[in-house]
């Protein structure tokens, strides 16, 4: 299963999270670093997969049986200004996504 990443990004846009015209990353479990999506506006077919989600053995099976929140963790980048980043995952204002 994977997670479609457009609709969660205009989704924060709605909520007041600064990431239009930003430069998106999402950490993945994974690779354990940051992976490059784009810049806003990103693909909207662009999807993480469930096992890139910061999600322990049972969270994965809940969030298979879709009755689990999954945590996303974003870095966002002005792509004007290299030495500026806003880290959503430490911001209280973050996402949770009930699956």
């Amino acid at each position: 299963m994977k997670l479609l990443l457009a609709p969660v990004i205009e989704y924060m846009k709605k909520k007041g999270q600064p990431l239009a015209s930003k430069q998106i990353s999402y950490y993945s479990e994974i690779d354990r670093m940051d992976v490059f999506v784009g810049n806003d506006p990103i693909d909207e077919g662009f999807s993480i997969p469930f096992e890139d989600l910061e999600m322990n053995q049972e969270s994965r099976k809940q969030a298979l049986l879709g009755t689990n929140t999954l945590r996303i963790l974003l870095k966002v980048k002005d792509p004007n200004n290299t030495n500026s980043s806003l880290d959503l995952n430490r911001k209280s204002s973050g996402l949770t996504i009930n699956t």
